[in-house]
């Protein structure tokens, strides 16, 4: 007997009456991204039967979010969320017929839907059953004689040892999304269908994602202090999920019918990191939440309108049978409550708050400690503010990133305007420490980048004490920022522009300070605004 099977279509119901501020659409959008890092396996605890995994945008998931959307406002209600899974075998024909672009619910057996497919969860990565190779009532069902030889037949009479014949046949697949809801002001039902996804091919000659190996960090951003149900502080933030860390997962459920969990800790008042407790743990949409404890440091109460917390995350996976132990690097730290700086010296502090006050200190360097080493990453980003805020315009960063190790914008920013190069063909070493004729260099660009046609002679600048440790590309930039009264010396006039010998390196001779580097930008800033 031909069995129906029921597309599980679960209406979220709307009667909220109050939505969360900044709810996620202003309005309702007209397409979606198509599903990706299409994944295929048997289940493990059933093994006659596949699923399929996919990863979900996050913008399709803030949508069917009522927490993240003010469906009132959009005039609609009666959210419908489904994923439709099409298949073909070898070379045959793809089963998707017209009526898979109707809003009806009813999809028969053989139109290759075969399992449930519908509902789609708030995580990231979707995992849909189909194929139950299980005999009938009736012995031979309809899915098994389409599978003709493809299926290899197992001796249990209820089918369950049934399985696919992987070694001689392939299954292409592919994934769509249908997103329907009831429009009030025209009265009718509509659809938002997503394209199909890229082909998946599972079996014979098949290639599929990679098993993981590494797990690359998160970015986060937009830290926004709320509330819970209950009334508790908590700390909402925007993640989106790399693509190697999707495709890991998509794997990883596959092979280990297991998932990458995220990890996140919670910094009050620089009292050291704790684990924080979050509103979701595993891979999900971009927002993310974290709560505020009540108290801190042995029983301090948080005022969490005026602490100082830092939040950070990354993701873990904990090891199963074919995929072994992943963590990623922690993410960059967010902030709210900032202060300008954690530790200054006393002679930097006057030129610290006028920067912080000129709004020339980078979020990447607020709260942080000004007497470190400053970093390239954390110079470009001065740099590109210093040009912003001079400029009165907004960089653009190159079109193309050349490198592998960094997706910065404000880095890309800087490449763009000539203030940095890579230190390769491909890395840009973001975390290396620079020292102070570098860091003269990048200023002098910025500088140039600016002021593009003014006059940069140095002629008849003296030179430093220690002129021959600088090195000749950097010989124009130091003279020209000494010239500027940008960049001073020591006391007896050296620039100290690198270690030159061990000894030096190893007491961070030459290396520029993030109070210096914030220094020469408000020093600039007072030249050229």
């Amino acid at each position: 007997m031909k069995r129906k099977i029921i597309s599980v279509l679960i209406t979220v119901l709307l009667m909220i009456a109050v939505f969360p501020v900044g709810a996620f659409a202003a309005n309702i959008p007209t397409s979606w991204r198509a599903p990706g890092s299409l994944m295929a396996g048997v289940k493990n605890q059933f093994e006659y039967e596949t699923s399929i995994y996919f990863s979900v945008d996050s913008e399709v998931l803030n949508f069917i979010d009522p927490d993240l959307t003010n469906y009132d406002a959009l005039g609609i209600d009666s959210v419908n969320h489904t994923a439709q899974i099409d298949w073909k075998l070898n070379d045959g024909n793809w089963h998707y017929t017209s009526d898979w672009d109707t809003l009806s619910e009813d999809y028969s057996y053989d139109s290759g839907i075969y399992a449930q497919t519908g509902y789609l969860d708030g995580e990231a990565t979707q995992e849909v059953t189909i194929f139950d190779l299980r005999n009938g009532s009736g012995g031979e069902t309809p899915l098994q004689k389409m599978l003709g030889s493809a299926m290899i037949r197992g001796s249990e009479e209820s089918g369950e040892d049934n399985r696919l014949d992987l070694k001689n046949n392939t299954f292409y697949f592919r994934v769509r999304l249908m997103v329907s809801y009831y429009d009030q002001k025209s009265g009718e039902s509509k659809f938002i269908l997503s394209p199909w996804s890229e082909v998946l091919a599972y079996g014979k000659n098949a290639t599929a994602l990679e098993k993981p190996t590494y797990l690359e960090k998160a970015t986060i951003s937009n830290p926004i202090v709320g509330k819970n149900a209950d009334g508790s502080p908590k700390i909402t933030f925007t993640v989106i999920t790399p693509k190697q860390v999707q495709d890991a997962n998509n794997y990883i459920q596959a092979k280990d019918a297991s998932s990458i969990e995220v990890q996140h800790q919670i910094n009050i008042n620089n009292t050291g990191w704790i684990e924080g407790e979050a509103g979701v743990w595993w891979l999900s949409g971009e927002t993310r939440s974290i709560n505020v404890p009540a108290t801190y440091d042995n029983g301090k109460i948080i005022e969490v309108d005026k602490a100082y917390i830092q939040v950070r995350m990354r993701y873990v996976y904990a090891g199963g049978a074919n995929v072994g132990a992943l963590a990623s690097e922690w993410s960059n730290v967010i902030s709210v409550n900032t202060p300008a700086w954690s530790s200054a010296s006393t002679w930097a502090t006057e030129e610290l708050q006028k920067a912080s006050d000129l709004g020339l200190i980078p979020g990447i360097l607020k709260g942080a400690d000004m007497t470190k080493p400053i970093t390239r990453e954390e110079f470009c980003e001065l740099a590109v503010l210093l040009y912003e805020k001079v400029t009165k315009t907004t960089a653009a960063p190159a079109s193309s990133n050349p490198f592998t190790d960094t997706t910065n914008s404000q880095i890309l920013k800087a490449y763009a305007l000539g203030i940095t190069t890579g230190t390769s063909t491909t890395t840009f070493s973001p975390n290396t420490l620079i020292n102070r004729e570098q860091c003269a260099t990048m200023l002098f660009r910025a500088i140039k980048a600016i002021a593009p046609n003014a006059d940069y002679s140095v002629a008849g600048v003296n030179d430093f004490p220690d002129q021959k440790d600088i090195s000749s590309w950097a010989v124009d930039a130091t003279k020209y920022m000494s010239k500027l009264g940008i960049i001073k010396g020591d006391e007896a006039g050296n620039f100290m522009p690198k270690a030159t010998t061990t000894a030096q390196e190893a007491e961070g001779y030459g290396m520029a300070t993030r109070e210096a580097a914030i220094l020469m930008t408000v020093r600039t800033y007072g030249t050229m605004a």
